[in-house]
């Protein structure tokens, strides 16, 4: 008894359930989550559970749970199991339910609305006294229901343009999120506290809405020019503050033949009636120049001669080419220097940056920059638009460059500004280039060792690269195809040798093969007893020259035939027959191998023999008797 109660006691005692610390008084049940994988807005993935999760709960209740809660996304399908099996012990279902729309991001990848319209600035223009308006492109992101909104930018504008609005998820003055629904066009629409106005839209935009939602936009609105009238003639549309002057611009006194310095006293005088002070004056005769003349630049091809007693030279003239650049927004000079190919000079290539460009070395070297009055001093010694003519030679900080010629953009500009022709811009002969030199040949390999195609590399490269040996396609066509013909020795002429004749040695037997791969030739001399010769491998396989010539092409398949004089490794060599297999491949490539067409032999053997009368025509039937 008192072990039992012991027992009874220990039983009490709660006791983590680990393996060795004895047998708990009920086995553990299972604490089964329901699914949370499922179809939710036509997204599959995984949510949150549904209520009642971490209830066990045997599969049959679970199917009986979904059969009770119908899902209202999947319309027209119903949600149950399509397919049930009940057992003694369990019940599994399979459901093949899909839901009935893709979701936004799938449906409408890349899909964008565009509107455009105009938007109210807080700024007013001298012109009309109204608020300024701006020009604006509306995008809306179907896939995600966001927007952006940018400015198209135009040239020397003055304000900040491009995008306004970056990608954003925008909503109502009532915190509603906008839908396509409110872009409508000829009605106002408020983003972000400032109002855009739709005018229109793209074609593609107006048939997405009816299409979607059965809306059809209204039709194009122009845009409100009174808002935004042209400038006047004098004026820039870019920069409203900036009034037209009644006296001529600073660089037009050229144009007009007059002194800069005159036009700049009439332009400075006005200025004063008007309140303007000299500052001022400067700023306003730079900033119309800038604004009437930005982007035209005027360029002149020009040559300068190496300077004296330096070994700058390039070939016998020793001249270098340069590219003139004149911009007229601000009357500024850059000259970039033409780098000739393999010219051996460091990368250099602009020789002045841009700046004003002194005349004939009025120039001062000093410490400190100069100062305003000092620049505006020595602005009448700079180079202008107006002095510059195709042949004069400009002297660019010691370096004297002569212009030879200039593009049609520069041609036209002085034929509008100044009325001259043609013929002032005619260009100078180009100057002398250096003799040519002739293009030396590649020495041959006398080394012997490697091959000719890898020792030229060498000529090629400072570094050699491997040479490819054979086209893959043509080894793979051809691999193994090897053609045979039996030869003898002879001289240049195709003469046989004779025994006892020095001059005309023992007549040998040779095998000469030629590998179609890789277009090599082997010889091989077959061994014969008691002939005082050892026979074997006569000549190595490898490309051979045709003719034995070191500058000659290489031989080819073309060039073996039956009858035909070769020369290996430094003999003639003719070839007297051939085995079938060669006679059939020969055969077969007429246009390779003429001297085995059929056709083209019938012909030639017809010819022969009917001018030879009925003699040649016996004796060829009995050749051809004797021959079968």
């Amino acid at each position: 008894m008192g072990l039992d109660a012991n027992l009874d006691d220990y039983k009490k005692i709660p006791m983590p359930m680990v393996p060795g610390l004895g047998v708990p008084s009920e086995l553990p049940t299972a604490r089964p989550r329901t699914q949370g994988l499922r179809y939710v807005c036509g997204v599959a993935g995984p949510f949150e559970n549904r209520p009642g999760a971490g209830k066990p709960s045997s599969p049959s209740e679970r199917v009986a749970d979904l059969a009770r809660r119908p899902d209202p996304r999947w319309a027209g399908r119903e949600n149950r199991a399509t397919t049930t099996t009940t057992t003694t012990t369990m019940t599994t279902t399979t459901t093949t339910a899909t839901p009935s729309r893709q979701p936004a991001w799938l449906k409408y990848d890349s899909l964008k609305l565009g509107f455009h319209g105009y938007f109210e600035d807080l700024e007013s223009t001298v012109r009309t006294g109204m608020r300024r308006i701006r020009r604006c492109h509306i995008t809306y992101h179907l896939e995600d229901d966001t927007v952006d909104v940018r400015e198209p930018k135009g040239v020397n504008s003055g304000i900040v343009q491009g995008q306004i609005l970056h990608r954003i998820k925008a909503t109502s003055r009532e915190g509603v999120a906008l839908s396509p629904l409110d872009f409508v066009v000829g009605k106002p629409i408020e983003i972000f506290s400032r109002t855009y106005h739709v005018l229109g839209c793209d074609a593609f935009t107006r048939g997405f809405v009816w299409k979607e939602f059965g809306v059809e936009l209204g039709p194009e609105l122009a845009f409100p020019e009174e808002r935004d009238p042209p400038p006047p003639r004098e004026a820039f549309p870019s920069a409203p503050s900036i009034t037209a002057a009644s006296a001529p611009l600073s660089y037009a006194g050229r144009e007009t033949n007059k002194t800069k310095k005159d036009a700049d006293a009439v332009a400075k005088k006005m200025h004063q009636s008007w309140g303007l002070k000299e500052s001022e004056h400067l700023k306003e005769s730079a900033g119309r120049q800038f604004l009437e003349l930005d982007r035209n630049v005027l360029r002149f091809f020009a040559t300068a001669q190496p300077p004296a007693g330096s070994d700058d030279t390039t070939g016998d003239t020793g001249l270098r080419t340069f590219i003139f650049h004149y911009f007229l927004a601000d009357d500024t000079v850059e000259v970039l220097e033409v780098m000739g190919r393999n010219s051996g000079r460091e990368p250099f290539p602009k020789l002045l940056r841009r700046q004003k460009l002194p005349k004939h070395g009025s120039y001062g070297v000093g410490i400190r920059p100069a100062s305003e009055d000092t620049l505006r001093k020595r602005s009448d010694n700079t180079y202008h638009w107006s002095e510059l003519r195709v042949g004069d030679v400009v002297n660019v900080f010691g370096r004297e460059l002569t212009l030879r010629d200039c593009d049609e953009h520069t041609r036209g500009w002085y034929e509008e500004r100044l009325g001259l022709t043609a013929a002032d811009f005619s260009a100078m002969p180009p100057p002398p280039g250096p003799p040519s030199v002739p293009r030396m040949p590649p020495p041959p390999n006398l080394s012997g060792i490697g091959s000719e195609e890898d020792s030229l590399q060498s000529c090629f490269h400072l570094v050699p690269k491997p040479q490819k040996t054979v086209d893959f396609n043509e080894w793979a066509l051809n691999q193994g195809q090897v053609m045979r013909f039996t030869a003898s020795f002879s001289d240049s002429t195709g003469e046989k040798p004779e025994f006892g004749n020095p001059s005309k040695p023992l007549d040998r037997a040779l095998v000469v093969s030629y590998f179609l791969e890789d277009h090599s030739v082997s010889v091989y001399e077959p061994p014969v007893k008691n002939s005082g010769l050892p026979g074997g491998v006569f000549m190595k396989r490898r490309p051979v020259k045709k003719n034995g010539d070191k500058d000659g092409p290489w031989l080819r398949a073309r060039d073996f035939y039956v009858g035909a004089t070769l020369e290996l490794s430094g003999r003639a060599v003719t070839l007297n027959a051939a085995d079938e297999w060669t006679l059939a491949v020969m055969e077969s490539k007429p246009s390779e191998f003429p001297k085995s067409d059929s056709a083209k032999v019938i012909a030639g053997a017809r010819s022969v023999v009917g001018a030879s009368g009925k003699d040649a025509t016996d004796a060829l039937r009995a050749a051809a008797a004797a021959e079968d």
